[in-house]
């Protein structure tokens, strides 16, 4: 049975330094030798707090665990700028992403990533898979780099590349939610890719991955089946030969809510799921254009508000992981929460 340790981050919040994560033994005390393991964070995508605990998780579970793949809630063309960017070093790559070319806090990540990778060895490296929707130039930028410096590129190739290049393009085709032009313009990528796959071989040095991946997308736009879509990439994409993955997704999937995504994996036998969310302590996040002020003691709804005390007193430094087994009407939300305490908004 392959063993598979994925990290699904997607709550999380981080400061301007990394100021260590307590009870991080918890998620190796939760691991089943038997079983391939998915622990699953839910991020709320405001926060700065983010990026600084996922750099700690990662280097904690890749010295600890041998982790070498982080799977991310962005598309394979996203992903693949990514790998690209660890392997080069090339700052001008992020400018192409979602994230890291417009959040501040993220650029950091991504730069911190590429140095901590430089004192690994080649077959330790952090791979990245992307598992969600296309954002169409998104994946121009991804495939006018695909080609770059390529020769003999085949001419169809060549020209939709200078099309996705055009002004008329860029005025079309947004890198915001899927438009329904967007989407019928990657369900034509996906057409073109397949009819042209005897071709990926024609010049050197394809990444037939990225494209292979984009041929087998099944998410199309935000919502409709988008959970088991999401699960269907994951079955797809996770290499059959890694021992742990870290993934980093939404806190809505992170929720054993019926039907949602950490529901929907949980139900597959093969898997141990521990799936967790961020409260905040003091913390700015984005709301709307603006700053506001989340903290624990503003928690409302039940059975959260009940233990609102008991968690304040569980808080030590900047983050702090808390089990919820032995809070059995929260258990069935989340296997865990962290705290995160005194961390700043995202800056653009």
């Amino acid at each position: 049975m392959k063993m598979t340790f994925v990290l699904i981050l997607s709550l999380l919040t981080f400061s301007s330094q990394s100021q260590g994560i307590t009870n991080i033994i918890f998620l190796t005390n939760s691991l089943d030798s038997a079983k391939a393991n998915f622990i699953i964070i839910g991020e709320q995508h405001t926060s700065a707090a983010n990026p600084k605990i996922v750099i700690e998780l990662l280097s904690h579970l890749n010295s600890e665990c041998d982790l070498s793949t982080l799977v991310i809630e962005f598309s394979p063309s996203e992903a693949y700028l990514y790998n690209k960017f660890l392997a080069t070093g090339d700052k001008e790559l992020l400018q192409g992403t979602i994230y890291a070319g417009t959040i501040n806090e993220w650029t950091v990540f991504w730069e911190q990533l590429y140095s901590y990778s430089q004192n690994l060895n080649s077959r330790d490296i952090i791979k990245v898979v992307g598992i969600d929707f296309e954002r169409p130039q998104t994946f121009a930028f991804a495939f006018n780099e695909l080609l770059a410096g390529k020769h003999n590129i085949p001419e169809s190739y060549d020209s939709l590349n200078k099309y996705m290049q055009s002004k008329a393009f860029k005025e079309n085709h947004s890198n915001r939610f899927p438009t329904e032009a967007d989407k019928k313009f990657m369900t034509e990528i996906r057409n073109f890719l397949v009819k042209q796959t005897s071709e990926f071989h024609s010049f050197d040095s394809l990444d037939v991955s990225f494209l292979e991946h984009t041929i087998d997308n099944h998410v199309e736009g935000f919502a409709g089946n988008r959970e088991k879509e999401l699960l269907l990439n994951v079955n797809k994409t996770i290499p059959d030969n890694e021992n742990i993955v870290l993934m980093l997704i939404g806190e809505g999937h992170a929720n054993y809510k019926t039907k949602n995504f950490a529901h929907l994996l949980r139900e597959e036998n093969a898997y141990n799921v521990i799936s967790g969310k961020i409260l905040y302590n003091k913390s700015e996040l984005w709301s709307n254009g603006f700053r506001k002020l989340n903290t624990v003691d503003e928690l409302k709804d039940k059975p959260w508000k009940v233990y609102r005390a008991q968690f304040l007193e569980k808080i030590k430094g900047n983050f702090s992981f808390i089990d919820l087994s032995d809070y059995s009407d929260l258990s069935r939300y989340y296997d865990y929460i962290i705290i995160a305490s005194e961390q700043k908004g995202l800056t653009y």
